[in-house]
């Protein structure tokens, strides 16, 4: 019960990452070769297979599949959003989410903490 419990969530891993498309790509690549080697070089089958320019029907549902299924998800705007923390002229720190390049708040007011005071010197030491 504990084993097939497991295969259960790891293929709900799986699929929920699209994993599956990788695997289905995979196995049509290998149709694609060992079909193609029969006929042809092994150069030829190999040039053939990863040209992108000679699909056959799985590789066609594998990217039909995928596009369908990768046109309802939209990213949060906070996924879109680029980080980016930097020093000022002043010497504060600037936390910059905002996508459209505006400043927000301190860095040092978001963590409730400044660094304007110079570190203790010498460091303390631990006994």
């Amino acid at each position: 019960m504990r084993f097939l419990a497991r295969m259960f969530a790891v293929a709900l891993l799986t699929l929920s990452l699209g994993l599956h498309w990788a695997v289905l790509q995979s196995v049509a690549w290998t149709g694609m070769l060992a079909t193609r080697v029969q006929t042809g070089s092994i150069l030829e089958a190999i040039q053939t297979t990863f040209d992108g320019q000679h699909p056959c029907r799985l590789c066609l549902a594998v990217r039909d599949g995928k596009a369908e299924s990768e046109k309802g998800q939209e990213l949060p705007p906070w996924k879109l959003a680029k980080m980016d923390v930097f020093p000022s002229e002043s010497g504060t720190v600037w936390l910059r989410v905002d996508p459209r390049g505006t400043p927000l708040p301190r860095l040092a007011e978001i963590l409730g903490t400044t660094w304007e005071e110079p570190p203790d010197s010498p460091p303390p030491r631990w006994v």
